[in-house]
């Protein structure tokens, strides 16, 4: 696990970035598309992206949608959605407090299993977030447990629901 922290002399706010990786018992092709907005809803019981485009609540590159999370409530950009190539990334704003940047890659590893590289890059906006941004970076940095689980089990239980490689 990688994991850095600067900060920016000149204006004083923090950025902090965080490497994690994981192995998911799909190809890439099968497991990229459980990545989109919508379909992580089918592994992460607490996510709930409200879409605001497009409205069919289709995962494709420019979408934008709304998370809450406790008491805020942050704005997503899906800035890449290239499943062929196993490569997703968002864009994520939370006014006043922190611009976050999640980058996805999936990599044929054995046959039939991927290596997922998740990386977070979170600036702060204004000093008084940094604290904020540096906690968040420790959450980040353990989440690779966490995902391997959900996504695997739900490999295991809901194979049929995935899509085949060619």
């Amino acid at each position: 696990m990688e994991r850095v922290t600067q900060r920016s002399e000149e204006r004083g706010v923090e950025h902090v970035s965080n490497v994690f990786e994981f192995v998911i018992h799909a190809s890439p092709v099968e497991a990229a598309p459980l990545f989109g907005p919508n379909r992580e809803r089918e592994w992460s019981s607490e996510w709930n992206p409200q879409f605001l485009y497009p409205l069919t609540r289709e995962d494709c590159a420019s979408s934008v949608f709304t998370v809450r999370h406790e008491d805020h409530t942050s704005t997503w950009v899906t800035s890449i959605l290239d499943l062929e190539a196993g490569h997703i990334q968002y864009v994520v704003f939370l006014t006043e407090v922190m611009v976050t940047l999640i980058d996805i890659r999936l990599q044929a590893a054995e046959p039939g299993t991927s290596r997922v590289t998740v990386r977070y890059e979170r600036t702060a906006l204004i000093p008084a977030m940094n604290e904020y941004v540096r906690q968040r970076g420790k959450t980040d940095s353990s989440m690779g447990p966490h995902w391997e689980r959900a996504i695997n089990d739900l490999i295991r239980d809901g194979a049929d629901r995935l899509p085949r490689e060619s």
